[in-house]
């Protein structure tokens, strides 16, 4: 399974409401359309932050393999719909793009579409000089069991 998330900053003059009713109202339906797509999750800032945080949300879906992430950007669905849109809300050339693979730590229930639940990400950069497979190992076998550790986890 490929996970591919999309850190998303809203068009400039845009609120962050008008953004995210856009996302969720216009944006989803046009995405949910899209063959090849298994799983499509929006994440929204909150509201009321002490600080204006660097994104306003993350897209994220998840696709069978390479060759269905290739796929889905190839389909008139998404061309037609989809990327048509995402100026619309978007500041399309601040959008930050990553392709992930999933390791889970801590197994759990799937969530609920209407539940509401506070979902933390945090986009780490390898330390100077570790290499990726250090730094995914260190990740993995030593950092993961202490985050396992922190109280309320549900995933």
């Amino acid at each position: 399974m490929v996970h591919l998330m999309f850190l998303m900053k809203r068009k400039p003059g845009l609120s962050r409401q008008e953004c995210q009713r856009h996302w969720r109202g216009i944006h989803a339906p046009l995405a949910q359309r899209i063959p090849g797509i298994r799983r499509y999750v929006q994440s929204h800032v909150f509201s009321a932050q002490e600080e204006e945080p660097p994104y306003d949300g993350v897209a994220e879906i998840w696709v069978d393999d390479e060759p269905a992430a290739a796929a889905i950007f190839q389909t008139k669905e998404y061309r037609e719909g989809a990327y048509v849109d995402e100026p619309n809300f978007v500041d399309v050339k601040q959008v930050v793009r990553l392709r992930t693979e999933d390791h889970v730590m801590l197994a759990g229930a799937p969530i609920g579409k209407d539940e509401r639940l506070i979902k933390r990400l945090s986009f780490l950069k390898r330390k100077s000089g570790m290499s990726k497979e250090e730094f995914f190992r260190y990740w993995r076998e030593a950092h993961g069991p202490i985050a396992l550790k922190l109280p309320g986890l549900r995933r």
